[in-house]
């Protein structure tokens, strides 16, 4: 992990109950900005030169990211709209928490793309995932 403003208060790790880790640390956050970043690799230096990459140049990494959910949302997705905009915003919401999590390993077990939640991988619910997303990503167009 990877946070500018660089992380404060950084705590001890500690067994916060049997087999779960806690850590503690606190972000600075105030209306310049805070930018956390996050990445996960066999070779912990390609990992680190991947965080530093977003650390330093966090507004152009999320205008790519805008930019591309925009795409999705308004290329892939199915089209709704209903008198209630509320249903309308959690409808696109959805779409997009979904959209956020989808993978693409193309190798070994994830030859094919799907979504995976961190929460769920650790929790080794996969299957509950897979219920209601499998479902779901019939519904897209991925030929856009």
């Amino acid at each position: 992990v990877s946070i500018y403003p660089f992380l404060e208060h950084w705590g001890d790790v500690a067994e916060a109950r049997e087999g779960v880790c806690g850590y503690t640390f606190s972000v600075p956050v105030d209306n310049a900005g805070t930018t956390v970043s996050w990445a996960t690799d066999d070779d912990f230096f390609d990992a680190l030169l991947r965080l530093q990459a977003v650390v330093v140049n966090a507004s152009s990494y999320i205008t790519a990211k805008t930019q591309k959910m925009n795409h999705l949302l308004n290329n892939v997705v199915p089209y709704f709209r209903c008198s209630d905009w509320d249903i309308v915003k959690v409808y696109y919401f959805l779409w997009s928490v979904y959209l956020m999590l989808y993978i693409y390993v193309g190798k070994g077990l994830e030859s094919y793309p799907h979504t995976q939640s961190a929460a769920n991988n650790f929790l080794g619910m996969h299957r509950f995932d897979a219920v209601f997303q499998i479902m779901a990503g019939a519904w897209t167009n991925p030929k856009v």
